[in-house]
């Protein structure tokens, strides 16, 4: 599985991150793949097999958090640079959270003592979405894209009108008080 390089260069950093946040599978190693699908292909010890199909699962997976680790250490260089602000990188999906612990946006405390929201547009949402097939709830996405709930549920309801999005049903309960979310997920 590919990981976030140590020695990434500012550039490789931010670039990998935009890639594992569009399209995780661009990053993925093929080469290693099917060298992995191959081998199983041949085993018969079924430990073996056990053992490569293991590999063969964490080699299809895409460690995105480790591609994000690697932009938070290395996006304030690029942004100096580059002169490619954290808006921009905002603008083109990067999760306002990912931002902050890159240290490219600053509070979101106005002079006074009340916390001030920046818009967030329907396309800064949507790059937030999970990989297809992955499961979200609107408050997951809200964080994710430093949306509101309320312009979450609005992108989401006409993407599932669309049919971008399907309703994955109820999660399960966790016990707490009230409804258990409705999940989503993109086809």
């Amino acid at each position: 599985m590919p990981r976030a390089s140590r020695d990434a260069s500012p550039e490789g950093a931010v670039r990998n991150y935009l890639s594992a946040l569009r399209d995780p599978d661009s990053l993925r190693d093929e080469k290693a793949v099917q060298a992995l699908r191959a081998k199983l292909d041949k085993a018969t010890d079924p430990v073996e097999r056990l053992r490569l199909r293991s590999d063969l699962e964490r080699a299809e997976a895409v460690d995105v958090a480790g591609f994000e680790r690697e932009f938070v250490r290395n996006a304030r260089s690029f942004s100096r640079e580059t002169g490619i602000s954290g808006q921009v990188l905002l603008a083109e999906g990067v999760p306002r959270s990912v931002l902050r612990k890159a240290g490219l946006l600053g509070s979101d405390r106005s002079g006074g003592s009340r916390a001030r929201r920046t818009r967030v547009n329907a396309e800064s949402i949507r790059a937030a979405y999970p990989r297809k097939g992955t499961k979200f709830t609107i408050a997951e996405l809200a964080q994710a894209s430093g949306a509101s709930t309320g312009a979450v549920r609005k992108v989401v309801t006409e993407d599932v009108n669309a049919g971008v999005v399907v309703n994955a049903g109820v999660l399960e309960s966790t016990g707490g008080p009230g409804r258990a979310p409705t999940a989503y997920k993109r086809v």
